[in-house]
């Protein structure tokens, strides 16, 4: 088996949570462990940590500007946090930081001199952390700010938090929701089936499938899927204009929408995009001035 480094994740979940595991470490990983927090803490002897196949992906100068934004975000490390292991070779590591919980998962090599093979940025848990101070933060944001957290029930969604819960402000690609509310909608009422298959339409900026050949053909499923675990904006668009702008439209009026006038008609990404171009200023006002 050939063994591979695995890449250093750079974005953050705002909490993590350790797999659980019953194994102790062994002497040679809790030392490497250790070993981890100082070299977070500053730079130096990464060659004796890393086994040379890890920095042929990650090479020194990346790992130290990784440590550092980790500094910079979450203050210096301090300590050495919990060491659960799930192998002799693989497991979680925990660094607390001035202002933070970084959790690590941990893979050393099994020959000596077990050097390190694998470290993933799991996430971070930041301290003294609270919905009341986030949204405290929230409020001393400069300009408007508005955010509602619900929890979702049979009898309709409870407000947990909300701040301008009610105010209107532009949405971004949470509008692909409406699509795959419409998309569900079809092909429970045996319109559409999530097997059928259409060309991939209009390319629009942003997604991998701008780089698919033209009219490629693709499953509903596999366009909705695209649209919303990667907000794919070329399978966005071809799904609107597949499934018909007026009936999306329909959707957002059926939904719920406190005022889908100011919504209404639904754009594409790419018209989107095509009306904030600097060139289309007089387009984009008379746009903003029209009726639906």
């Amino acid at each position: 088996m050939t063994l591979r480094a695995w890449p250093i994740l750079l974005a953050f979940a705002t909490m993590f949570l350790a797999t659980p595991a019953s194994a102790a470490p062994s002497p040679t990983y809790q030392a490497r462990a250790q070993q981890l927090l100082r070299i977070l803490a500053a730079p130096g002897n990464e060659t004796d940590f890393f086994a040379p196949l890890f920095l042929d992906a990650v090479p020194v100068d990346q790992w130290r500007a990784t440590a550092a934004d980790l500094r910079a975000q979450h203050g210096k490390p301090v300590a050495l946090g919990a060491v659960r292991t799930e192998s002799a070779t693989a497991g979680q590591v925990e660094i607390r930081y001035e202002r933070a919980t970084v959790g690590f998962t941990l893979v050393v090599a099994p020959q000596p001199p077990a050097r390190v093979i694998g470290l993933h940025i799991v996430g971070a848990r930041t301290r003294d952390d609270s919905l009341d101070k986030v949204m405290t933060d929230l409020a001393a944001l400069p300009g408007q700010s508005a955010i509602a957290i619900a929890r979702l029930t049979n009898a309709g969604p409870q407000l947990v938090r909300a701040r301008n819960a009610m105010m209107q402000m532009a949405t971004g690609s949470s509008f692909k929701l409406y699509i795959l509310a419409e998309l569900a909608r079809a092909t429970a009422a045996g319109e559409r089936r999530w097997s059928d298959v259409i060309p991939l339409g209009p390319k629009s900026f942003s997604g991998r499938l701008m780089r698919w050949p033209d009219a490629a053909p693709m499953t509903l499923h596999s366009l909705a899927t695209a649209m919303i675990a990667e907000s794919d904006n070329s399978a966005a668009d071809t799904l609107l204009l597949a499934l018909g702008r007026d009936r999306v439209d329909a959707m957002v009026t059926a939904s719920g929408h406190a005022d889908p006038g100011r919504t209404l008609p639904l754009l594409t990404t790419a018209e989107a995009f095509a009306l904030k171009m600097p060139a289309a200023a007089d387009l984009r006002a008379r746009y903003a001035a029209a009726t639906p």
